[in-house]
């Protein structure tokens, strides 16, 4: 079972099971919704990347944010947990024809 909310810029989903127990739940958002001090440590160590979306993923046993980023040449994906940023996924984008 899902149930999905909207508010402003940000997607909301919680997921259940078929027993009304919440399992997790996703929240979509942009950069302008990032807490201020995560966006300073994307930008400075990602200087050349855009931040395309952010998705917060909660379940009763943890929270991590994935932050989706690219520049020219690359896509990747940052899983933030535990105040630590690593790169989660990283793709080439293809050469333009």
């Amino acid at each position: 079972m899902i149930a999905s909310f909207k508010r402003g810029d940000m997607i909301s989903r919680a997921i259940y099971d078929m027993k009304r127990n919440f399992k997790f739940s996703v929240v979509n958002y942009y950069e302008k919704e990032l807490p201020h001090e995560i966006l300073a440590e994307v930008n400075k160590q990602y200087k050349n990347y855009r931040i395309n979306l952010v998705q917060d993923i909660t379940s009763p046993q943890t929270m991590a944010r994935i932050i989706h980023i690219e520049d020219d040449k690359n896509l990747k994906n940052l899983l933030i947990s535990d105040g630590e940023i690593s790169v989660y996924q990283e793709y080439k984008k293809a050469d333009k024809l």
